[in-house]
């Protein structure tokens, strides 16, 4: 019972949420950074192919 006091009255659980919070966001920019690149150079490799159809 006495660490779910501590737990609560100190401030470290506060500061690993917000740390959480931040690897989440900065995470799910990569991932969505990662999708338009790639979506990118889909289209690059596209507009090559049709220009080199024997390659």
């Amino acid at each position: 019972m006495e660490t779910l006091r501590r737990l609560f009255r100190g401030t470290d659980g506060g500061i690993a949420i917000e740390y959480a919070l931040i690897a989440a966001i900065v995470s799910l920019s990569l991932i969505l950074g990662a999708e338009r690149i790639g979506n990118a150079l889909t289209s690059i490799y596209d507009s090559l192919a049709a220009v080199f159809p024997s390659a």
